[in-house]
């Protein structure tokens, strides 16, 4: 499936996707992740401090695993639940691979103009200021209208999105359903 100069956009993801986003990446190879944050979903880092040891571990085993699995930039757009000094000092275990905003970020990959946040009203602020082709984000499942004044939104938390860059193509492809389960924190009930 391995598409030249493909852009992989995830968002929101819990520590049991990683085995599935490693089998993607394999698939893929893509040459640039974006991730639109919160990168250990199930931590809820922001609202709950005493988890700092868990998110770290989490995130360490997704940045090995985005690591190995893309040949080019990994962008992390930090999310709500993120702590961005903890992936900044763990993204240093991987010099150079690693690119890590806070709030909006503006990115020309490849001549394609791409605006990414966390939030879809971050998004929407941001290309209002200045035109782009794709504006990504993620946080819920929240869907800004697909096309306005030539800019495409795709939100990373409700499909992960492969797009080549050079065509200016998207690739949808469903989270396997345990994901949302686990953004939600739904637990099976047994007897």
């Amino acid at each position: 499936m391995g598409i030249e100069g493909a852009l992989l956009h995830v968002s929101d993801t819990p520590s049991i996707f990683y085995p599935a986003l490693a089998r993607l990446l394999s698939a893929v190879r893509p040459r640039i992740v974006l991730h639109t944050g919160d990168l250990a979903d199930e931590v809820k880092r922001g609202s709950c401090p005493q988890d700092a040891c868990l998110y770290a571990a989490k995130v360490k085993a997704l940045l090995g695993i985005l690591a190995a699995g893309c040949t080019g930039r990994i962008i992390l757009v930090m999310g709500n639940h993120d702590d961005p000094d903890a992936v900044r000092s763990l993204a240093t275990a991987v010099p150079g691979r690693f690119e890590v905003f806070e709030g909006c970020a503006r990115l020309d990959l490849d001549g394609v103009r791409i605006v990414a946040a966390h939030r879809a009203e971050d998004v929407w602020k941001a290309v209002a200021g200045e035109a782009a082709d794709f504006g990504l984000y993620g946080h819920d499942t929240s869907v800004l209208p697909p096309d306005v004044d030539g800019t495409v939104y795709l939100n990373g938390n409700v499909k992960i999105r492969v797009m080549d860059l050079s065509a200016r193509s998207v690739f949808s492809i469903d989270y396997p359903r345990s994901v949302h389960d686990a953004r939600q924190k739904k637990r099976k009930i047994g007897l």
